[in-house]
C-alpha cells in the first residue's frame, strides 16, 4: 500500500515501511553531520548493505539495468555458492546476487594424485601408494552478463584450461 498519492512523487511506490527506512538513514546522515565528535560514534567498519537475490541470470541483469550505475563482480569472502554484483556508495553497498550457476560455466579440471593409504588387505598398520584421479573446481564467469557464456574450444579439445587458483572466480 502507498503512502503517497502524487504520481509524480518517486517514492509514491513505497510502503510506509520503506520510506520510513529511507528517512531514517537521511535523518542519520544529518545528524551524524551536525553531532559533536562524530568519529566517536562511526566505526570504519560500520556500514549499511542492502542485498537483494535473483532467482536467474535475467532478472539479475534486468535489476542491474533497472537500478543502473557502475557495479562490481565478486565474491564474498571464500563463498563459491553465489555470484555477487556490487554497487558502492562509500562504505555502503548495495549487493545483487544470484546462484553461482546460473552466470558461470562450472570448470571441473582432473588431475593425478598420489598419496598413500593403508592397505586393505594387510594389518591396520602398513601403508601402500595408490594414484588416483581427483576434480578440482573453478566457475569461468563473463566479464558483463550482457554477453553469452564464453565456449573455450581448448579446454573441450582436451586442454586444462586456466588454473583455477588464477581463475579468480
Amino acid at each position: 500500500m502507498s503512502v503517497h498519492s502524487l504520481s509524480n512523487d518517486p517514492t509514491d511506490h513505497l510502503t510506509a515501511e520503506q520510506v520510513a527506512f529511507i528517512d531514517g538513514l537521511r535523518e542519520l546522515a544529518d545528524f551524524l553531520e551536525r553531532a559533536p565528535r562524530p568519529e566517536r560514534l562511526i566505526d570504519r567498519r560500520d556500514a549499511v548493505r542492502l542485498i537483494d537475490y535473483q532467482l536467474s541470470r535475467s532478472l539479475l541483469v534486468e535489476r542491474e539495468r533497472e537500478l543502473g550505475g557502475p557495479w562490481e563482480k565478486g565474491r564474498l569472502g571464500t563463498d563459491d555458492t553465489y555470484f555477487y554484483l556490487t554497487r558502492r556508495f562509500g562504505p555502503h553497498e548495495v549487493t545483487l546476487y544470484t546462484d553461482r550457476s546460473n552466470v558461470c560455466e562450472r570448470v571441473v579440471i582432473t588431475e593425478t594424485v598420489t598419496r598413500e593409504v593403508p592397505d586393505p588387505d594387510a594389518p591396520p598398520v602398513p601403508m601402500v601408494t595408490v594414484t588416483e584421479e581427483v576434480e578440482r573446481v573453478s566457475w569461468r564467469c563473463p566479464e558483463s552478463l550482457l554477453e553469452p557464456l564464453p565456449v573455450d574450444v581448448d579446454f573441450l579439445a582436451g586442454s586444462d584450461g586456466p588454473d583455477p587458483a588464477e581463475a579468480g572466480f
